[in-house]
Formats: C-alpha cells, structure tokens, sequence
C-alpha cells in the first residue's frame, strides 16, 4: 500500500521527469518561518477541514459514540458550545481539528473496527479473535482518548481566550470516564400495562456491575415523559427517586401538581 508521500514521489518523477530531493535544513526553516511551506501535520489538519461532511449511515454504535461525545462536551463550559461536525476522514487524518469553536471530527470514530485501528482494547482484541461484529458502543476509550487531546490543546490556548477550563487535564478526563461509564445504552420504549403508558429499558456499565456485585439487584428508576407545550415547568422533577410522587408533594419538593403525562 502507497502512502501519500510515495505517491507525491512517483507523481515527481512521472510528470516532471525529476527525481526529487530532501531540503536542506536552513532551506527547511526559512521556508517554514514565512509560511511558504506546511508540515505533514498540517497538511493532514488541513486536509479533514476541507473534507466533505460525513454522509456515514448511523448505526447504533455511532449512535453510542456521538452521545457520549455530546455528553462529555457538556461537562465544562469552555466545551460545551463547541459546534460539533463530523468529516470524511481517512486513518492518515487526526482524529479531530478545533477551529476556533467549530470542533470537526473524523468520522471514522463512528466505525468500531476503524475507531480501534492502532487503539486496540481488550473488546475489539477479542471481537477480531472470534470474528464477532460490534454494533453497540461498548468502548468508553475512544471518547476519553479524544476528549483528553482536546483538553490539552485548549490547556495550551486558554491563555489567550476569555474562557477557561474547570479543572485540569487529569482531572476533567477521570471525570469523563466516570460519567461515561453511566451513560445509559441500548434504550428502547415500549408499551405499558396501563393506557398510555410507555416502559423504557436501558442499559449502563454501572448497573451492570451493582447488578451482579450484588446478588442480582436491579435498580429501578422512574421516568416520566412530559409534553413541552403544556408541562415545560416539569423539566427539573427528578428522574429517579425512592418516593412516590404523591410523597414528594406532600412534602413539598415538587412545587407543581402533578400533571396528566405523569
């Protein structure tokens, strides 16, 4: 398989009837010093900017990763207006390209076997030794890897921005895996017994764990799917609690009465 520069050679050497040869060092810096020529690095930056959006079809393993990116951004305030786009990239890419706020992504992060591509984990390890497809996101590395180099760039220009970081590298990556691992995945809605009522099923790491660390207990929450129009003072009741609802507002941490969604 050719690389890029091989090909750059072969097309030298075709067209022009030249063999080409390496700069001379101070040649190298004075050229770079004005700007007159790029880095391989930034040819490939530059190559994912202008590369056409991702037309990738969503699978639920893309689905996962684009949750938990969007999840992981709205952790810190530097982050969280960052505009996220998705580009055609190639493995000879970055995996992403911060441009002021717009935050453009390769999106072959969206593609289990491309995402782990040099990145192997235990999951995709075991998935290439039995041959086994992925279709879920399992995989909280390939969001943490990403975010933990965004993290640093920003470390590095906060300096010259009015906005700054909550924490520091570490921590706001460790703060990330945690988070990660209790994203729920693999939700579906179905019918429930009563009229009207929807059931929601989902999955998460942490429960997982709970599940069989403890004799097999599940924990139980309780979703309630309000309507925008007529409810929208209903988006801060809890989403899971041990009470009743009728025993939170008789002891007032609901302040409005219970609607006809609940």
């Amino acid at each position: 398989m050719h690389t890029n520069s091989e090909k750059d050679v072969n097309l030298i050497v075709n067209r022009l009837k030249k063999d080409p040869a390496p700069l001379s060092r101070p040649l190298y810096r004075k050229l770079r010093y004005y700007r007159l020529l790029s880095s391989p690095q930034e040819c490939h930056l530059e190559l994912l900017c202008n590369a056409a959006d991702s037309t990738r079809t969503a699978t639920s393993y893309s689905k996962g990763v684009k949750q938990a990116l969007m999840g992981a951004l709205a952790l810190d305030s530097l982050t969280k207006d960052l505009e996220l786009v998705f580009k055609q990239g190639t493995a000879s890419e970055p995996d992403f390209v911060l441009q002021g706020r717009r935050l453009m992504i390769n999106d072959r992060l969206l593609d289990f076997k491309l995402s782990h591509d040099g990145k192997q984990c235990g999951l995709s390890v075991e998935a290439s030794l039995q041959q086994k497809e992925i279709e879920s996101y399992d995989c909280g590395h390939v969001i943490t890897d990403l975010y933990d180099s965004l993290v640093a760039q920003l470390l590095r220009t906060q300096r010259n921005s009015r906005h700054s970081l909550s924490g520091t590298q570490k921590s706001m990556t460790r703060m990330v895996e945690q988070k990660i691992s209790r994203i729920p995945t693999r939700v579906t809605i179905f019918r429930g017994e009563l009229p009207g009522e929807l059931g929601v099923r989902w999955w998460d790491f942490d429960s997982d764990r709970v599940y069989w660390t403890h004799g097999r207990l599940l924990r139980k929450g309780r979703i309630t799917l309000h309507r925008e129009s007529t409810c929208s003072h209903m988006r801060n009741e809890p989403l899971s609690t041990r009470k009743s609802l009728s025993s939170l507002l008789s002891s007032g941490h609901l302040r409005h009465q219970r609607c006809e969604c609940a």
